[in-house]
This record gives structure tokens, C-alpha cells and sequence, in this order.
């Protein structure tokens, strides 16, 4: 059995509610799509003694907000926002001031006569409003694709990377499909709000805002390659694996189209958003999971040290079949026991599986089904799943230095309090 433990304030194990740290100036409401409607994250092993688990996301109907929720960890975890979002209608705290900031596009309307200041309809475009409040970028739609790199001498809890390859600004006003980087310089010591996203790298020939329609599909992913200093990027397109270039200070230097074998989706089930790359790093590996078309998960890998990554397209041999629920992403890799950590399984919230990543891959992955000591309700119910509240993506991910899974997920109409699940795979 793999021991659950439930954090909340009530009990003590969390010291604030997450949606305290929303910015004053944008709209609570819709602060919960930074963790659904399409939002990704990470868990940042260099932030503070334990880590932390950062969400970045929104975008589209989700909303403009750019902030980085940041629970950081220990054995009582506490909220806080590393950046300030874009007051991209101002800081003012009253309550059309938030739901512009919030939602505002060129026709929303939340209250009637439209927007205080401006006359009929409301011309401003999200992405370079925003840009031009701060420098930073939307909310996006940011699926997996959100890592952390590591600690540098201007960086002492590491960076922040994500590529702007999906829908940013609300409803969907620029498609930022443009391979232009982001990141965030990262220090615990730092009070909240003293982060800020910065241009990172800009694609020469598909500048920020530029919308590539068939270039890049989602969901995308993203999987760093230390030793390389390359953050590989698969999209959810039949392109050849492509990467970021990056310096030793983490500057990237170059978008590169890579030229090996592309990765095969021919048995992925038809218009599912289910499937989640996660990496092995100790073995230099990236494995797509995937829920097949036959409603069981699948998986192909790729060796992220060769000068040109290609997929291994004949698929896995799971010995157990493994049935997923609409819009899944609950997987990681768990280091201690070397198992790939299978949750949100379709039927129950109450089991996880692990596989046995074997020493030669095409061998038999071993799976077994693990029962959890307390069901972990923070995964949708099948009668309430939905394209944006269902996936988790880089939020479900192992904490080596706590030995559990480290699991908080809402929605943006979940008006309860916060509970976060810790989840002991066996043998940790």
C-alpha cells in the first residue's frame, strides 16, 4: 500500500489558502485555472530545503493572469507568488479594474457600459498590453511545457523556463505559437512578487505573437537535458524532435529542428489530450505515455543524450493493462524506487500503479497496481471531466528530498479549501 497524507489548513500542514496570494488587482475568481484549463507547472528541487511546486498557466476563456502560485514545501507548506502579474488595466482594486485584468480582451464585457475609459469597443491586444506593462507575457495555456533549470551564480533556486507555443491572452486574441522562451530567475531568500518572466530567447523567424498554425499542436512538452543544456521540446505534431540550445549561464542560444525520427501517434486514442512526457535523467531518457486507442496507457522513449534524439516507436511491452481517464496526465518518475508512477487511473481514486522501468527497454515493463490508504480526490470524477480540469501535467511530480508525490490540484469554480494529498510510492 502507498501511504497518502492529507494537508490542509485546518490541520495545520498548510499555513495559508492558495487563492490568498492572487494578486489584488485581478479577479479571485478565475485564479484556480493557473492549475486547470489547459495549465501546467513544475516541482523546483532547488527552491528552499524541500522544493517547491510552481503552476504557470491560464490563457484563452481561462484568463490573462501571468503569476507563479508557489507552494513551497515542508513539513507545513506555504503559499506565496515568486512575480506580480501584469497590471495590464491597472492595479486598481476595484471590482472592474480586477475583472479586466482578469479577463479583459477586445469584446468582454463583464459589467454593463463596458469599460470605464474607454469608448465603445475596447481595442487593446493582451499579449503586447501586457508586454508592455512589465515585459512579461500572458497567461497561456501552458501544458507541459514548464521545467526548471539549474541554480546559477544570478539563479541561487534555479530557473524557470517555458516556450510560448500555445494560446495566450484571453480568448484566444493571439495564438503565441512562435517558439519564443521565457524564463525566471529564482531566489527562495526573495520576497514574493521580486520575480519577473523576461524574454529569453526570440525564434528569427517566428517572432513573439505570431500565430503557426500546423507548425506546433497541443498539448506540447518539454523534458531539460542537463549535461547538453537542451530543453527538448515534442509537441503534439509529427515533427522531429526539436530542442532550445542553451549557454552554461542559461541563455538560449538557438531553436534547433533536429533530425531524427519523429515521434509515431498512429495508435494514440483518437482527439485525446492523454498523454504526458515525462524524463528519467538519471538515464538520460524522455518517455511519452500515452492513453492508447484501445483506452489503456502506452509508451515510447527516446535517448535525450544522442547528438540527434529519435523516438523508439515500437512501444513498450506493459504487462498490465492500464485503463486512463478522459484528459490524463498523472505521471512522473520516482528516482528512489525507479518506477514511473501511474495515477488518476480511469474508475478509481483510490489506486496508483508503478512500472519497473527495466536496465534494457525492450524488456517487459513490470506494472502493479498499488492500493492508496486515502483516495485522492483532487482528480476529476469521471461525471465532472472536462478538456480543462482534468490534466495535470508537470504538477504531479516526485520530491526526492520529501519521498512522496506532493499533489495539489483545483478548478477554477472549486470554491472549497485547499487540499494537497502526499503520496509515498512504495520502497521510498
Amino acid at each position: 500500500m502507498a501511504n497518502v497524507s492529507v494537508l490542509t489548513v485546518a490541520n495545520g500542514r498548510l499555513s495559508n489558502e492558495s487563492i490568498s496570494v492572487c494578486a489584488p488587482y485581478y479577479q479571485s475568481y478565475y485564479f484556480g485555472t493557473t492549475w486547470s484549463d489547459y495549465s501546467g507547472g513544475t516541482l523546483n528541487p532547488y527552491y528552499g530545503p524541500f522544493g517547491a511546486l510552481m503552476a504557470f498557466g491560464q490563457g484563452h476563456s481561462a484568463g490573462n493572469n501571468n503569476q507563479v502560485p508557489t507552494l513551497v514545501l515542508g513539513e507545513v507548506c506555504t503559499w506565496k507568488s515568486v512575480n506580480n502579474p501584469s497590471p495590464i488595466f491597472g492595479t486598481g482594486t476595484d471590482v472592474n479594474t480586477k475583472a479586466y485584468n482578469a479577463r479583459g480582451d477586445f469584446s468582454y464585457r463583464p459589467y454593463a457600459g463596458g469599460m470605464p475609459g474607454f469608448a465603445g469597443q475596447v481595442l487593446v491586444n493582451q499579449f503586447t498590453a501586457a508586454l508592455a506593462a512589465d515585459g512579461q507575457p500572458p497567461g497561456m495555456h501552458s501544458y507541459n511545457l514548464v521545467t526548471v533549470l539549474e541554480p546559477t551564480a544570478g539563479a541561487p533556486s534555479g530557473t524557470l523556463f517555458t516556450p510560448m507555443i500555445a494560446a495566450g491572452a484571453y480568448n484566444g486574441i493571439i495564438d503565441t505559437q512562435s517558439f519564443t522562451a521565457y524564463k525566471m530567475t529564482l531566489d527562495a531568500a526573495a520576497p514574493s512578487g521580486a520575480a519577473i518572466w523576461q524574454r529569453l530567447f526570440t525564434h528569427p523567424t517566428y517572432p513573439a505573437g505570431q500565430a503557426l498554425a500546423g507548425y506546433a499542436s497541443a498539448p506540447a512538452h518539454v523534458v531539460y537535458d542537463q549535461p547538453t543544456k537542451r530543453v527538448i521540446l515534442q509537441d503534439s505534431s509529427a515533427y522531429q524532435p526539436r530542442w532550445y540550445a542553451l549557454t552554461a549561464t542559461s541563455a538560449a542560444t538557438a531553436f534547433v529542428q533536429g533530425t531524427g525520427t519523429a515521434l509515431n501517434r498512429s495508435d494514440y486514442a483518437s482527439g485525446s489530450y492523454s498523454h504526458m512526457m515525462i524524463g528519467v535523467p538519471e538515464r538520460r531518457l524522455a518517455i511519452m505515455l500515452y492513453k492508447k486507442n484501445t483506452g489503456f496507457l502506452g509508451a515510447r522513449w527516446m535517448d535525450v543524450s544522442a547528438a540527434q534524439p529519435s523516438w523508439i516507436n515500437t512501444g513498450a511491452n506493459i504487462t498490465l493493462n492500464i485503463p486512463l481517464d478522459q484528459d490524463w496526465s498523472s505521471a512522473c518518475w520516482c528516482v528512489d524506487n525507479g518506477c514511473i508512477i501511474i495515477g488518476d487511473i480511469k474508475g478509481s481514486r483510490s489506486i496508483i500503479y508503478e512500472i519497473l522501468l527495466p536496465a534494457v527497454l525492450t524488456d517487459p515493463w513490470v506494472a502493479t497496481s498499488v492500493a492508496l490508504s486515502t483516495p485522492v480526490l483532487s482528480w476529476e470524477d469521471p461525471s465532472n471531466r472536462t478538456y480543462d480540469n482534468a490534466n495535470v501535467y508537470g504538477k504531479f511530480a516526485y520530491s526526492p528530498a520529501l519521498k512522496c508525490i506532493p499533489f495539489f490540484h483545483i478548478t477554477r469554480n472549486l470554491r472549497l479549501p485547499d487540499v494537497m494529498y502526499a503520496i509515498r510510492p512504495r520502497g521510498v
